[in-house]
């Protein structure tokens, strides 16, 4: 009773084992025997026939006319075993054998076998002094089936079904195998095998504008894409200088973080970095989505990310953009990464009226004040005497109203900035502050 069931188990395995076998492993992985198996399917400049996997030489080139290959009539009659004659008078050429007669007469239509009259599509004719002869109409009347493969300007010949295997291409996952098509007498069927051959795939990034990512598209899938869609992140080798102020984080450390341990840089580390005025170069090195980085520097309990453990399930799948992440270079070769979501207000999505919160060309050459007006403008309130621009990078931000007046002698300027605690106006003459309230 035992036995039994054990044997009726070991069945029902088999059968699901067999179901469960994916496609690709039930395809053919030994070329089966046929003397067309390695032909060279290269195009070349003259026409090629071969004969049960075996080129047939020609003194002369094959020729088209009228669509039809003609091919030079004493090569191909005696390698069909056929004897040759040849009647001058009526200008006809006999092939002879196997009880089989075939007549052609010259630059004329028509054929005979055996007696019988067959119209041609191209008729005999003699090229370069050789006697040129139709093939297919030849090989068929012979029992040969015949492919024409115009690609490669190649014809086959065989009295057997002609099986081949031609380039399929290569599977669109992983491991990339290359596999080949069976044709039977020209004709493509649904059975394949693979040759043992992997493609050699490049995996490449996809960027958008506004910072989405594609991870890891194979480069043979990149004509998939719409233009939208690029192999250069738009951040990528960009440098800014971002004043500490927008690289804060919390409990006086900031947004980026170093290190094999990836801990945060402190707001103190960050000041000794400052170029001048509290602005910090920061230089892009690469645009990216990682798993391990995105839960050690982003983590979110509510996103698709938390709970995945394999990096590879979200390749050629599109990541919004605050879920990628910089990695860049602070000052003189600090380096780290900074979450895109970190630099929303501050490079991505700026309030309307934000202004130098961060620049894209050193603070020294886009004003040339001395470093004691810069950490002036860092650390001190606004005073009589600094300029218009001064005031800008101070307080970051556009006045919400202004009114200007020309006289004959200077140009007055009144800016307000509107607070919930009360309006604060600055008064300037020709451009200098000369009051405030």
């Amino acid at each position: 009773m035992f036995v039994g069931v054990k044997k009726l188990i070991a069945t029902v395995l088999s059968i699901l084992i067999v179901m469960i076998l994916p496609t690709s492993v039930q395809a053919q992985t030994i070329p089966s025997e046929s003397p067309f198996d390695g032909i060279d399917y290269t195009r070349s400049e003259a026409i090629r026939v071969v004969i049960d996997g075996e080129d047939l030489q020609f003194d002369v080139a094959p020729r088209i006319s009228g669509g039809r290959t003609l091919v030079p009539m004493r090569a191909i009659f005696e390698e069909f075993g056929l004897e040759v004659s040849w009647n001058e008078e009526e200008r006809t050429v006999t092939g002879e054998g196997e009880g089989l007669v075939v007549r052609f007469e010259i630059d004329s239509n028509q054929a005979t076998v055996n007696g019988l009259v067959h119209t041609l599509d191209a008729p005999a004719t003699i090229i370069d002094g050789r006697t040129m002869v139709p093939l297919r109409f030849l090989s068929e009347a012979l029992g040969y089936n015949v492919v024409w493969i115009a690609d490669s300007q190649l014809i086959l010949l065989s009295r057997e079904p002609i099986i081949e295997w031609r380039y399929g291409g290569f599977e669109e996952a992983k491991p990339y195998r290359e596999y080949e098509y069976k044709y039977y007498n020209g004709e493509v069927t649904s059975e394949y095998r693979y040759t043992g051959t992997f493609k050699d795939v490049e995996h490449l990034n996809l960027y958008r504008k506004d910072g989405r990512i594609i991870p890891n598209v194979p480069d043979f899938k990149l004509d998939e894409y719409s233009y939208q869609w690029s192999q250069k992140s738009p951040f990528t080798g960009k440098t800014w200088w971002i004043h500490r102020d927008q690289l804060e984080g919390s409990r006086s450390l900031s947004i980026i973080r170093t290190g094999e341990t990836l801990e945060p840089l402190t707001m103190g580390e960050l000041e000794d970095m400052e170029t001048v005025g509290g602005y910090v170069r920061i230089s892009v090195q690469d645009h990216l989505f990682d798993l391990q980085l995105w839960k050690e520097l982003i983590g979110s309990s509510g996103s698709k990310f938390a709970s995945a453990i394999n990096s590879e399930i979200f390749d050629e799948t599109e990541i919004p953009a605050y879920d990628t992440i910089l990695r860049v270079t602070v000052g003189d070769g600090v380096d780290g990464y900074i979450p895109l979501v970190a630099l929303r207000k501050t490079i991505i999505e700026p309030e309307k009226d934000r202004i130098y919160i961060y620049l894209e060309r050193d603070p020294t050459t886009l004003f040339t004040w001395d470093r004691m007006t810069w950490n002036r403008l860092d650390r001190e309130l606004p005073w009589v005497g600094m300029t218009s621009d001064m005031l800008l990078v101070k307080l970051k931000e556009s006045p919400d109203q202004t009114a200007k007046i020309t006289t004959e002698f200077s140009v007055l300027e009144l800016w307000v900035y509107q607070h919930e605690y009360g309006d604060v106006i600055y008064y300037f003459d020709d451009g200098v502050l000369v009051n405030m309230w």
